[in-house]
């Protein structure tokens, strides 16, 4: 801590289970996508102004995700029973994460937060016989996150002043 100023790194990991979906190149298609891991080393740089700190965040992203185009029969609704056919994808992506948050130490060693992080990862593209029989498929990805958490400080009483 410099005076008001508070500096510092921050990982963290997550098993996901984010699910999306947007409209196939091909309407015989159901593009969904599947994030099942999320993880993000970044610095944060925030102002104590008492108990509360005000902070922004950023640095590397990573994801794993799996992409599908699944087929369906004529006529037939997007259920699992009506499935004929699926392409499949999977791709770990690297990107970047930026962020602010909230922070304040309600008590000696405790503090509670709220944050809203953005995860950037661009656009990728699946290989020919993937997810499109004939043409590559450029697949966009980006996350936006709001966490509110507790934290416990072990050592000492570092919370008196934020």
């Amino acid at each position: 801590m410099n005076g008001n100023w508070v500096l510092g790194l921050e990982a963290d990991g997550d098993w996901a289970n984010i699910n999306g979906a947007a409209p196939c190149p091909n309407p015989a298609f159901n593009c969904t996508s599947n994030v099942r891991d999320l993880a993000s080393f970044r610095g944060r740089v925030g102002y104590a102004a008492g108990p509360v700190l005000f902070y922004g965040t950023g640095g590397a992203a990573y994801a794993n995700v799996s992409y599908s185009a699944l087929t369906f029969g004529a006529g037939a609704p997007p259920t699992a029973g009506a499935v004929t056919g699926t392409g499949l994808f999977s791709d770990d992506r690297w990107g970047y994460a930026a962020g602010a948050g909230i922070e304040w130490g309600f008590a000696p060693n405790w503090s509670a937060k709220v944050e809203y992080m953005h995860y950037g990862f661009g656009t990728d593209t699946a290989a020919a016989g993937t997810l499109a029989v004939v043409t590559p498929t450029a697949l966009r990805l980006n996350i936006d996150t709001v966490k509110v958490g507790v934290n416990y400080r072990f050592g000492g009483p570092v919370v008196a002043r934020y």
